[in-house]
């Protein structure tokens, strides 16, 4: 085992102010983790479903389109 990552993660949890990364390392390293997915509600997971059938399905914007939407909009 290589000792002089531990003593730098050692560190670096001390300097750390953050409660929340203090928390997901907690989780992380306690074997612990939460799968997110299942934190969601039916109608959530639903929702991402339908939104990645339309993605494979190519029904989406890229940002720069609709920036360029945006943009077209606020000309009218």
């Amino acid at each position: 085992m290589n000792y002089s990552i531990k003593e730098e993660l050692h560190k670096l949890i001390d300097k750390c102010e953050e409660e929340a990364v203090l928390y997901e390392i907690k989780e992380r390293l306690s074997g612990n983790e939460k799968d997110w997915w299942d934190e969601l509600s039916k109608e959530e997971q639903d929702e991402i479903i339908e939104a990645d059938r339309q993605v494979q399905l190519g029904n989406y914007y890229t940002q720069d389109q609709v920036h360029k939407m945006m943009e077209q909009w606020k000309t009218k």
